[in-house]
């Protein structure tokens, strides 16, 4: 009988054949921007088809590339691709060591070894090769790790580039907590709660607001003032029995910051204080009746109201001094009076990545909310699930808001207004397309790290580690993500619905995207995950999902250059 056959080599162990960095890295950064065929790749780096197989196999020999399939990058290799020039040199040098011929090569050497000692450890690796291809191979490996034996100077510490004097967002005041006697439904407090959640979520249906106030410590504030408190404010319309917010509202937003500013802002409020300072009154006996009946009616209404807000029941001729301290800086005339609707909220009932662009391929004005509640879809469909079918057998029980809900305007969670719930969502993969698809903050992010792959100055998404919040750099300004995303939805024609406090993070956003395989964190990058990446290329399923994120993606590149400093122009920090 024949002796077996010897199994052929695995082709990372085989000694490389390619013996330029430079090209093997821009063989890199090709990969990391999608090119995943060899015969394009050729074609951009002006080789030949071989000499692209040859740079392939050096880089799965040092653990950057892997050839199963389409080409990819290793999460070795994606942070490579995407590092700084300084921290690059490092980071080929650590590839180099963890290959074991490349350490044996270079470790107590001062210099590169010379063919003639590379040849015996090349034919002892390859005894069946003949010498003169070893020397071609020794060559070329000598190539591959000279880089290690420049003496580059000391690499600063990683993440020091995110100390830039690019500010930082104004504190927040907290929620102050509700006072007792405050639980009759017309309250600033108790509204203030409402307010934000209206303005995190965009709506509520009658059972989520029920669930607001619960949350909020008021079980037995009934929901009638809450809701006409909202509809003389405009803050808000009803649809059947949701709570859609306003467009006022929205410009308005300041007024949710605190609990006073509710109050000064309210219309029936900032009558009974113009009373209160003679103002409105009609001339004449009937007039002033008038105008003492309906300061009477005001000031038994807005009795707890004073005592929340001035500390005493207020009198006449205390209202300009009163309202100066607690408006520091400012005026209360300055202030607006909430009443004035806006225009209704309009709808696009298809995904938000179809929305982005109407039907004719003009961009389109869909509403959208960043809600805070988009975490849990971190948890996967082992999570989400469960949660579906309890939204499936109790529509109309008292829940805060969530990423499942049915929605009927206002584009924000895992379904688009007027989807129909599903049974299930089928698998992770799944859903991680559902959520670029319909989930404004995951879409927009999802581009914005698709339009980072190009390189050169491309959007770079920094942040020091996994659970700090990633500060988008474009030239010499970063700003935080979701201010971003929000600046660059705005920029589209989009109405924006965000709340002034609470809400979502940039931290707790960079952690939904790495959670459900959309983000990867690389060094002090945030980078479009490589496998998701591969699979939007390759996969038909998938491709669908990638060819409508481009032109938004294209659309966040013009973004970015219409923030670039022209010349003459001082660059902001």
């Amino acid at each position: 009988m024949l002796p077996p056959m010897e199994g052929r080599r695995p082709r990372a162990a085989l000694v490389p054949n390619a013996n330029n960095p430079r090209l093997l890295m821009r063989l890199i950064g090709l990969i990391a921007a999608g090119q995943r065929r060899a015969a394009p790749l050729a074609e951009l780096l002006e080789v030949e088809l071989r000499t692209v197989h040859y740079y392939t196999q050096a880089g799965e020999w040092l653990g950057l590339v892997e050839t199963e399939g389409e080409l990819r990058l290793s999460p070795r290799g994606l942070a490579l691709a995407f590092a700084e020039p300084e921290e690059q040199r490092r980071l080929y040098a650590d590839a180099l060591m963890a290959q074991p011929m490349a350490r044996a090569l270079v470790e107590g050497r001062p210099a590169p070894p010379s063919p003639d000692e590379l040849v015996p450890m090349i034919l002892a690796q390859e005894p069946g090769m003949s010498p003169a291809t070893a020397r071609r191979r020794a060559s070329a490996l000598r190539g591959l790790v000279e880089p290690l034996f420049d003496r580059p100077a000391p690499l600063p510490p990683v993440g020091t580039q995110l100390a830039l004097p690019l500010g930082t967002a104004p504190a927040r005041r907290a929620s102050p907590p509700l006072q007792p006697g405050q639980h009759s439904g017309e309250s600033p407090d108790l509204y203030r709660r409402v307010l934000l959640a209206l303005l995190d979520n965009g709506e509520l249906s009658t059972a989520q607001l029920r669930a607001v106030l619960d949350e909020a410590g008021a079980r037995d504030a009934p929901l009638p003032p809450c809701l006409e408190m909202c509809a003389r404010r405009g803050d808000a319309m009803r649809l059947d029995d949701r709570l859609i917010l306003s467009r006022g509202a929205v410009l308005r937003r300041e007024a949710a910051e605190d609990a006073i500013l509710v109050a000064f802002t309210d219309p029936l409020y900032r009558e009974y204080l113009g009373l209160l300072q003679g103002q409105g009154i009609a001339p004449g006996p009937a007039g002033e009746l008038a105008a003492r009946n309906r300061l009477s009616r005001l000031a038994a209404r807005f009795a707890d109201w004073d005592r929340r807000i001035f500390g005493r029941r207020l009198q006449p001729g205390e209202v300009e001094s009163a309202t100066a301290s607690l408006l520091p800086g400012r005026r209360l005339r300055s202030l607006p009076i909430a009443g004035e609707p806006g225009m209704p909220v309009q709808t696009d009932g298809r995904p938000y990545i179809e929305a982005f662009f109407t039907e004719e391929g003009e961009p389109g004005d869909p509403t959208i909310a960043f809600p805070a509640s988009l975490v849990a879809i971190g948890g996967g469909v082992a999570a989400l699930n469960p949660r579906l079918n309890t939204e499936r057998a109790a529509p109309a029980a008292a829940r805060l808001p969530g990423p499942l809900d049915p929605r009927s305007r206002v584009h924000g969670g895992l379904f688009a207004p007027g989807e129909a719930l599903p049974r299930a969502i089928p698998d992770n993969l799944s859903l991680r397309l559902r959520a670029i698809s319909t989930v404004p903050a995951v879409c927009l992010s999802t581009a914005l790290l698709l339009a980072g792959r190009r390189g050169g100055s491309a959007p770079k998404l920094l942040t020091n580690s996994p659970q700090d919040p990633p500060l988008v750099r474009h030239a010499e300004v970063g700003t935080g993500l979701l201010d971003t995303l929000e600046a660059f939805a705005r920029a589209q024609g989009q109405l924006v619905l965000r709340p002034p406090a609470g809400g979502l993070r940039d931290a707790a956003l960079s952690g939904l995207l790495m959670d459900i395989g959309i983000a990867t964190h690389s060094g002090s990058l945030l980078l479009l995950d490589e496998t998701l990446f591969a699979r939007l290329q390759e996969d038909p399923e998938c491709r669908l999902v990638y060819e409508a994120l481009l032109p938004i993606e294209d659309r966040w590149m013009a973004f970015f250059d219409s923030k670039r400093p022209r010349s003459g122009t001082p660059r902001v920090g």
